[in-house]
Parts: structure tokens; sequence; C-alpha cells
């Protein structure tokens, strides 16, 4: 039997991007007047699905969803006898000040135990470095999988594992059970690198020392400083505080080049700091003190806001 869903309008409250001032870092918190929260666990719902989400509020502070729509509500029956529903959804599309030209598309997870390892590992290898954080989510949806716009907010579908709106991040735990403890970790860290960075103002107050530490060099040319510069050494860009340089190249048979210090500098920091521990940095980049001071800063100002590496 065909069944007619009318969509509802899920109203979503924008979360700010985290300052590096803490005068700054005030999050909006739902008045006392705010009692139909759809994210929340229904007071009449029962079963292991309802128990698992509840103890991970209770924990956490943060609402669990297993699927996107928050409300299933029966409306009745069209003049044809077909059941019309209305339904309440998480708009992924929804951004503070502009709505995404495409929406990710999600595949649930088939069997409760799925669900509890999921949710297992949010509470094992996330949510212990967001616990006390400005980076912490209001919800968080665990599916098997999902298809997100290959650009950000428009374009094809591709695979995804992440995606987030103002009110709700979105993770793709589906593999899990398949990987080792290693594996559980680097995947853990790709997810957390996107939790921080969407809300992590690089511009702020504090990054300020990054940006001016090597800003003087910030797209000059390498073989300006160093004639004899053939990529084979990396010291002069070591020594001028980067980590990586933009090739660019000149001449009718891209036989020479003319390379930049600078393309991606806050980048290869932070993937740094998020995904390499301290002691393996240190250990390679020692003993360039520039280096070593735009790490700090990075690192700081990430631990700052309640990060927990």
């Amino acid at each position: 039997m065909k069944r007619y869903i009318v969509y509802g309008l899920v109203l979503l409250m924008s979360v700010p991007l985290v300052s590096c001032s803490d005068d700054d870092n005030e999050i909006l918190e739902p008045s006392t007047e705010f009692n139909d929260n759809k994210f929340a666990v229904p007071e009449d719902a029962t079963g292991p699905e309802a128990d698992l989400r509840r103890e991970f509020y209770r924990s956490t502070g943060i609402n669990l969803l297993y699927s996107e729509i928050l409300s299933r509500e029966y409306v009745g029956l069209d003049a044809y006898g077909e059941e019309i529903w209305k339904e309440d959804r998480v708009d992924f599309r929804y951004n503070l000040t502009s709505m995404n030209d495409v929406a990710p598309e999600f595949t649930e997870f088939d069997s409760t135990e799925a669900r509890r390892i999921a949710t297992e590992y949010v509470e094992e290898y996330i949510y212990p470095h967001i616990s006390d954080s400005s980076f912490k989510p209001f919800s968080i949806l665990l599916v098997d999988d999902m298809l997100v716009p290959k650009y950000g907010s428009y374009g094809d579908l591709v695979d995804g594992f992440y995606y987030s709106c103002w009110r709700c991040t979105a993770m793709a735990l589906g593999d899990v059970p398949s990987m080792d403890a290693e594996e559980k970790s680097r995947y853990a860290s790709q997810i957390l690198m996107n939790m921080v960075e969407e809300k992590f103002d690089k511009y702020c107050d504090d990054m300020d020392p990054f940006w001016e530490l090597s800003g003087e060099y910030a797209t000059e040319r390498i073989s300006d400083h160093d004639p004899a510069w053939d990529r084979s050494d990396m010291t002069i860009v070591y020594e001028k505080g980067y980590l990586s340089y933009y090739e660019n190249w000149r001449g009718p048979d891209r036989d020479t080049f003319s390379d930049s210090f600078g393309n991606n500098d806050f980048d290869d920091f932070y993937s740094a700091v998020m995904s390499r521990s301290e002691d393996d940095f240190m250990e390679e980049f020692g003993m360039y003190p520039r280096i070593v001071t735009k790490y700090n800063i990075v690192k700081d100002c990430i631990r700052r806001f309640g990060y927990k590496f």
C-alpha cells in the first residue's frame, strides 16, 4: 500500500564557532521553556535501543540517534484511503546562513547489536577526547554507512564517513567491528579532526603568533632563499617553519620549477597535532625551533577549549 509522508521542518539552533578567547566561548542553551526536544528519547519509548540512547545521554550529555527520523506521527487517510504520516527529520542540508544543494543519504544499522557496538566505540574512542570541550556536539547520529555530497554541500553523492549540520553529527561506523585496535584509533582520529576543525577558528587572536612566525615567507619562492633548491633537501623549508611547500612548475617542458612556501601551512600543522603523537612529531622536527613553536601554538589553542589529546 502506498503511504504519503509529510515531512516536518526541524528547527535547528545554531552553535557558534569556537573562538580563542574564553570570554567568547559561550554555548547557547535552550531556555527552560523548551520542552519538545525531538532529539531526546521519548518518555514512553521502551526496548534495548531506547535504553542505549538514554544511558548514552546520561553518561555524555549528548543526544544519541540511530535514525535521521526524529518523530513519526500518523495523520490519517487521504481521499483514496492511503495512509498519511508526518515525519520530523534532522535537516542535514541546513547551515546557519544557507541551505546545501544536496543532502547526504544514510544506511541505518540493521540490528540492535550493531548499534550497541557503534555506541560503545564512540564512548571509548571519541567521547573521552571531547567530554569537557566546546567541540562536543548536541547530538550524534550513528549509521552503518553514508553517501555525502562530493564537494561538501553539492555534487554527486560519494562514500563518506562523517557529515554534520548545526545540531547533529553523523558518523558511519559499519566497518568498526572488522577493525583492530590500531585501525579503530586511526578512524577515530579522522572523525575527531573533522569535529574540531568545523568549530575551530584558525584566525582567532590566539593563533596570531602562528601566522606571524613564518608569515614573512608566505608565498615567497624558495629559490630566492636557496638558489640551489632542487627538492631533494627539505632543510630550508623546515628552517622557515613550514612542513611542506607549494610546487610551481615553469618552463615550456616543465623542466624547471619555482616552488614557494606556505601553501597548506595551517592544515599541515593541524593534521600533525591531531593525528600524530607529540613524541613522534618532535623526533622528526624537534631540531627546528619555528616548527616546534607553531606546533605548540596549535595544540595549546585546541587544548584550551577542553580537548583531551
